[in-house]
């Protein structure tokens, strides 16, 4: 099953390197954005962060540092504020994105992945062990009173 967990691995791997590439010639907004979030993470202690919850938390808080390029990027992207999905589809490609180019995010991410696949997995229910088990019936015990 570590295999399994490991072609998943690279898997999100290659769909965020696909995310990943932008035009390098021009620094827009987004670029600008993963530039400052990633100086930023490269401040923080990484060392705390040991969840998939903890690498989100830290980006959100990178992020919200330069909330004004968040914004102009997303303006930048064409991406409807009316829609409540939008901005978070937004943020969740930026997120893949940053994690690609930023090494402390990247060594953060893997990190995390590493711990994953040396979780053991949960025992998968099926019919033969969802069962209660009978101990096989056994014979009672011959008792020897003694006489008197």
């Amino acid at each position: 099953m570590k295999l399994k967990h490991l072609l998943t691995a690279l898997l999100l791997l290659n769909t965020c390197m696909a995310f990943a590439q932008t035009d390098s010639t021009k620094k827009n907004s987004r670029q600008v954005l993963m530039d400052s979030v990633c100086a930023y993470a490269n401040r923080q202690d990484t060392s705390l962060i040991n969840t998939k919850e903890d690498l989100q938390k830290m980006l959100m808080q990178c992020i919200m540092q330069r909330m004004d390029l968040m914004l102009e990027a997303m303006n930048e992207a064409h991406v409807d504020l009316n829609d409540p999905n939008a901005p978070k589809e937004f943020g969740e490609k930026l997120g893949m994105e940053m994690v690609m180019k930023c090494p402390t995010l990247m060594q953060a991410s893997v990190k995390i992945a590493m711990k994953e696949m040396d979780k053991p997995e949960p025992a998968k229910k099926t019919p033969s062990n969802t069962k209660p088990s009978k101990a096989p019936a056994s014979k009672p015990k011959a008792t020897v009173k003694p006489k008197g």
